[in-house]
This record gives structure tokens, C-alpha cells and sequence, in this order.
């Protein structure tokens, strides 16, 4: 046996409060069979009389007081359901989980953020720090909603992320007033290659 329909709870409810068919079916733009039918079908479903009919005149029943409290909270957490998801569709709440390597979360994002929550003052920013690797395995796998990283996406996680490049940065190269290099202009790659530095950890965008 069918459950019973919002469809069904509307017209029931449009009958309790005029307490006459032809008024509730004229409030809810449909004929006056359809109300009837809507209400027979739900006394026939649960071998119940939800209405009185006395003349042209119908009462509601005890069965029908019963129904009509339900159906009130029922269409209440409805309507309420409704408004959230057109509110969650609308970015007007909800929660943007975020997940950045050190560089962009410490300098670049704190700007963003900034600026999204002025458009979008209800959305939660849940933002969490790691190095591109753990960013990038976080947002393949769902921990992260969108993971920013400066480096490259392993290959093995390629299909199950979409990329887009957002912005670029530049590396400079810090040396102490001792060091050889510290009043030169340009530096060959092959020194760098053969010098020794002080790095990133492994998995980190900036050591890549």
C-alpha cells in the first residue's frame, strides 16, 4: 500500500480550513474531484473518516484532528527543508572546506577568504593547512571541498582531480653576506644543482 503524499497533505489541510470542497479546491487551483478524490483516498488507505459529511456541510472528525496536528508539522519541516536548499543553493549557508599548502594558506589566501566572506557572510570557511601532497590526496579523496597547492598534482591523483591554474609566484634565492653568491645578478643552473640547501620537507610544492 502507497504512503500517503504531500500532494494529499496539502489538499486535507486546504479542507480543514474552509471545511468545504469547492473553496479548498478553488485555494488550491484544482477541481473539486480531485480534492474529493484526494481525501477518499486517504480514508481508504488508512480505513479511516477524516470528515463528517452532513448535507453540504462536513466536520472534521476525531481521526481528522489527529492527521490535521501531524500535517501541520509535517508541512512546517517541508517548507523549512525547501528554504534550506534554496538557501544552500543561493551560497547563503553552508560550509566551503578548504584545503591550501603553507605558502598560499599564510600569504595568499587570508586575502580571499576576506573577501568571499564579505559576499558571503553565513558560509563556514573551514580551512586547514598541509603540503601539496596531503592537500592534493585530501581533495581527491573528499576530505576538501577545493585545494590550493604550488606545485604538481601527482599523476596517480590526476583523474580524480580537476585542475586550473589561479595565479603564479616567484622563488628567490636567500644567501648570507659571507656567502659567495651574495652580490651576484645571476647564478648558473648547474651551481644550483651542485650547492647544498636548506629545503622544504618532502611532498612540499615549494621544494618541486
Amino acid at each position: 500500500m502507497a504512503g500517503m503524499t504531500l500532494d494529499q497533505l496539502r489538499v486535507f489541510l486546504a479542507v480543514v480550513e474552509y471545511l468545504h470542497f469547492t473553496r479548498a479546491a478553488e485555494a488550491l487551483y484544482i477541481s473539486q474531484p480531485a480534492v474529493s478524490a484526494a481525501i477518499q483516498n486517504l480514508e481508504e488507505q488508512y480505513s479511516v473518516k477524516l470528515f463528517h459529511r452532513i448535507g453540504r456541510q462536513i466536520e472534521i472528525t476525531e481521526a481528522g484532528k489527529l492527521l490535521h496536528g501531524e500535517a501541520q508539522k509535517i508541512m512546517e519541516q517541508v517548507t523549512l527543508t525547501e528554504r534550506g536548499l534554496k538557501e544552500l543553493n543561493d551560497l547563503q549557508r553552508g560550509e566551503l572546506r578548504i584545503g591550501s599548502s603553507l605558502t598560499i594558506g599564510n600569504y595568499w589566501l587570508p586575502e580571499k577568504i576576506n573577501l568571499f566572506k564579505r559576499h558571503y557572510p553565513n558560509i563556514i570557511v573551514d580551512c586547514r593547512l598541509a603540503n601539496t601532497e596531503e592537500i592534493c590526496e585530501g581533495t581527491a579523496t573528499g576530505v576538501f571541498d577545493l585545494g590550493l597547492v604550488e606545485g604538481e598534482v601527482k599523476s596517480s591523483l590526476k583523474s580524480d582531480l580537476e585542475e586550473e591554474v589561479i595565479g603564479g609566484d616567484r622563488l628567490f634565492i636567500v644567501v648570507g653576506k659571507a656567502h659567495p653568491w651574495f652580490e651576484r645578478e645571476a647564478v648558473l643552473l648547474s651551481e644550483l644543482s651542485a650547492t647544498e640547501w636548506v629545503m622544504r620537507e618532502s611532498g612540499s610544492g615549494t621544494q618541486q
